[in-house]
């Protein structure tokens, strides 16, 4: 085993506990990123202000002010960000939803359409109302992609190849234009 595999488990690791979290709590996620932008912003202004002896202070200042306003108003932007993306979500749904009118000769693509439609609907008022749909759909599909690359990473070094099948009877071939 070398360090890239090894490197290649922890970053699968790593995508399996964030997928979990945004699979189960997307909004606490988005709550802690805030944060910590926040913090962030707070820490660079005050060190900028001792760094640079009071040159710029009105720039770092304001840097400061932002990062409390961010740090302060997390819950606001993790709704903002719900209640958009739900926003959107409905909108394409009520918009297919009417446009399924058009497939109407074609009776398996009108059922499609409305089912579609109507989950979109649905999706985009759970957003609104709950959590992030997007968030929770993606954790599950990075909970899925690293389940199956750690199942990938043991099943490659469980089962080595047999050398002496990979050195069989090698035929050279080359074509020659008339």
């Amino acid at each position: 085993m070398n360090n890239k595999n090894i490197n290649g488990l922890i970053t699968d690791i790593g995508l399996l506990i964030l997928g979990i979290v945004m699979a189960i709590n997307a909004s606490a996620l988005l709550n802690f990123i805030f944060n910590l932008i926040g913090i962030v912003f707070i820490v660079i202004g005050i060190v900028n202000i001792i760094r640079n002896n009071n040159n710029n202070i009105e720039k770092n200042i304001a840097t400061i002010i932002m990062g409390a306003i961010i740090l302060l108003a997390s819950n606001f932007f993790v709704s903002a960000i719900n209640v958009i993306t739900g926003i959107i979500l409905t909108f394409i749904g009520i918009t297919k939803l009417v446009n399924s009118k058009y497939y109407t000769v074609i009776k398996s693509k009108y059922i499609l359409q409305i089912v579609g439609s109507i989950l979109l609907i649905i999706l985009g008022l759970y957003s609104i109302f709950a959590d992030n749909i997007i968030l929770n759909i993606i954790g599950i599909l990075l909970i899925i992609y690293s389940v199956l690359d750690i199942a990938n990473y043991y099943n490659k070094f469980n089962n080595k190849p047999n050398n002496k099948k990979l050195n069989s009877k090698v035929i050279d071939a080359t074509y020659k234009e008339k």
